[in-house]
């Protein structure tokens, strides 16, 4: 069965989708091509793929899922809440320490926070608690406990020493933020894609590792030319999420990305239709030198002149009749 490939681009802007479900956060939308796929009899399956994509690096290391740190002290919940935005890791700290010392004003505790150059880990000394212990929930903190280099699935409670409160953070300090984008759509899922995380296992186009810095732009380009066979048989609409390697949107703050795919469609060779390889036009080429050999076979040139010299020739005069012969023959007639 002959098969060809009908392979067509589609280009995409995050500005063009016709629904946006999580406002400027801007990583999950909606888009409208009519008829992009139909299926038909003559069709076998499907291949889609991103070709291309340019994303700006617009979220930022603190954000709505890494802003909180709730703590109990003296019975009582307490909550920080840090600002948003890109933070090295002296501005976070000097942040985190303003912050419990405004949050514990009332009660006289301050902090500090310090940072062991050596093992990149931060040290959470308290002041004025007279013993009592400070604990950090995991519970609504996990994005900041991450960054500050906690297990999100633990408290943590302070160690009394010397009249001070201590909580080590027992993992590195971590200001490198997102380290990769999961492009995802449910209406050009695919049977050869698959995740670990909690996104959809076989929903993900593709994995963009995010290799520029804050207010960079993202080039991301198919050099592998990965495409895998799609689920659906009919595409009109387009879906659209971008999370990070954790499973959640990500936050661009309005600001707009694009993309392209190529979906590449396995059709069967109408019955009319003839494909002729190069080896077929090698052997058709072979055969009409042959037919061209047999119209016009070895010339005989030599052979036809050495057989007319042995034919005897049959002279006009032999010299046996004289002139005066021929004379009279005429004067007679």
């Amino acid at each position: 069965m002959d098969i060809y490939q009908d392979a067509r681009l589609i280009t995409f802007n995050s500005n063009d989708a016709y629904e946006k479900l999580n406002a400027d956060k801007n990583s999950n939308m909606t888009f409208s091509i009519p008829n992009m796929l139909v299926d038909g009899p003559d069709i076998l399956f499907s291949t889609c793929g991103l070709v291309s994509a340019e994303i700006p690096v617009s979220w930022y290391l603190v954000d709505t899922d890494t802003n909180i740190l709730n703590f109990t002290y003296l019975a009582v919940n307490y909550q920080i809440v840090l600002p948003f935005g890109n933070y090295t890791s002296d501005n976070l700290i000097s942040t985190l320490q303003a912050s419990f010392d405004l949050a514990l004003l009332a009660v006289s505790v301050t902090s500090l926070v310090s940072f062991e150059i050596i093992t990149g880990k931060l040290t959470f000394k308290f002041t004025g608690t007279g013993g009592n212990h400070i604990t950090f929930n995991y519970n609504g903190s996990d994005g900041l406990y991450r960054i500050l280099g906690f297990t999100p699935t633990f408290d943590y409670e302070s160690i009394t020493s010397g009249g001070f409160d201590f909580i080590y953070a027992p993992n590195p300090l971590n200001v490198l933020g997102i380290k990769q984008i999961r492009m995802c759509s449910n209406n050009l899922a695919t049977i050869g894609n698959y995740s670990t995380g909690s996104t959809s296992p076989n929903n993900i186009l593709c994995c963009v590792p995010i290799d520029q810095p804050a207010w960079g732009l993202i080039n991301y380009v198919n050099r592998n030319n990965l495409y895998s066979k799609l689920k659906a048989k009919n595409i009109s609409t387009v879906d659209i999420q971008l999370y990070d390697e954790l499973g959640r949107f990500l936050q661009m703050n309005s600001i707009n990305f694009t993309f392209t795919i190529q979906l590449i469609i396995y059709r069967k060779m109408p019955p009319s239709a003839q494909i002729i390889s190069l080896g077929n036009i090698s052997n058709s080429l072979d055969n009409i030198e042959q037919d061209i050999k047999n119209l016009n076979p070895p010339s005989n040139e030599n052979n036809d002149i050495s057989q007319n010299e042995d034919i005897e020739q049959e002279p006009i005069n032999d010299g046996t009749q004289s002139l005066a012969d021929d004379l009279g023959l005429l004067l007679y007639q």
